[in-house]
């Protein structure tokens, strides 16, 4: 009996160690985003052709401190481009207002939202940012969960 008990442990056991080396588990990073703040600087450094996967956490946000709150996908039908004057110069003039957005380096703006999955198409820091032009009336922040894999 003791002696099956050890085959058995000697055939599973390499198998659990195995499979556990082969699909580790990726957590990645929380990151806290301000609604006050412009491009705020993850400290990631993203190369070229990696993937970046973004989930929204926790926390809520709002372009104008006395009015509604809302979370990394912004205000459903409420687009920078219809604000007149310097607040629709936003970062995506044609995305949700106080959505969640992002760049590589100097690259082109992409939307996050809530979740998002992306190919980097070049190398540079990650920046982050509120989807809005006026960030002076602005309050509250959000937490997004951003894993980076080649």
């Amino acid at each position: 009996m003791l002696m099956r008990k050890v085959i058995i442990m000697s055939i599973i056991l390499p198998i659990i160690i195995s499979c556990s080396l082969l699909s580790p588990s990726i957590t990645g990073v929380n990151f806290t985003i301000s609604a006050v703040k412009g491009w705020q600087d993850t400290g990631i450094n993203i190369k070229s052709n990696s993937q970046i996967i973004f989930s929204y956490q926790s926390g809520r946000w709002s372009i104008n401190k006395d009015g509604e709150y809302t979370d990394a996908n912004g205000y459903y039908n409420n687009y920078p481009n219809m604000i007149e004057g310097v607040c629709k110069n936003a970062p995506l003039p044609d995305e949700l207002s106080g959505a969640l957005v992002g760049r590589v380096g100097n690259g082109k703006v992409f939307i996050i939202g809530n979740t998002q999955k992306i190919i980097s198409n070049n190398d540079g820091i990650l920046f982050l940012s509120i989807n809005d032009a006026c960030l002076g009336d602005n309050a509250g922040d959000v937490v997004v969960n951003i894993v980076v894999t080649k």
